[in-house]
């Protein structure tokens, strides 16, 4: 049976940081590096990446990059939440970091429920309508496979925000999905899903 070492991390807001910042990208880098080398995942799901911008290119995963340079995961695909114009958002991407042949990528965001709204039902004077809640970010999921025919699959979430208010933290839950009552196992098969 291949086994897939899969890990999560929230950087909380990694990004290149101003001179006298401190902790500065390289104080946070030397802190968790070992870390990262430490559980020789396959497959690590980040949350909260900032991107970077050079002149004349699109935006990057620089400072991530700088992370994992050094680690198992160096040189690593990177997969992430992607605005429209196919480079990075600016802030708090999802990124899912393999060596493993990337087989299936989705970017969820109201795809499969409606958008959830909210309505204060005291407040005064009363709102006349719901307001949308908003997702700030879209759910990432990626499917890879190892080099037996045995696949794997990663999701990593980000918390909802309601526009009036700060965003509130929501930890992921991971479980592995219930198969149907009486179905059979699928040979090999390893999932992680999660939920906010």
């Amino acid at each position: 049976m291949t086994q897939i070492r899969i890990a999560t991390f929230n950087l909380e807001n990694l990004d290149e940081t101003a001179p006298t910042a401190h902790p500065s990208l390289a104080e946070r880098v030397k802190l968790m590096k070992p870390q990262i080398s430490r559980l020789r995942a396959d497959i690590a799901c980040f949350q909260e990446v900032h991107g970077q911008e050079r002149p004349g290119q699109p935006r990057a995963l620089l400072a991530l990059q700088a992370l994992l340079a050094g680690t198992n995961l160096d040189g690593a695909s990177l997969v992430s939440t992607k605005p429209e114009d196919d480079a990075v958002f600016d802030m708090r991407n999802l990124v899912v970091a393999t060596h493993l042949p990337v087989i299936k990528y989705q970017q969820l965001k109201n795809d499969l429920v409606a958008e959830p709204h909210y309505q204060r039902l005291t407040a005064t004077p009363p709102h006349p309508a719901p307001v949308p809640i908003g997702i700030e970010r879209p759910i990432c999921t990626h499917r890879s496979t190892s080099t037996t025919p045995n696949p794997a699959a990663c999701c990593t979430s980000s918390p909802c925000t309601s526009s009036p208010r700060s965003p509130p933290r929501f930890p992921a839950r991971y479980s592995t999905p219930k198969r149907a009552s009486g179905a059979p196992p699928t040979p090999g098969l390893k999932e992680a899903s999660c939920r906010p």
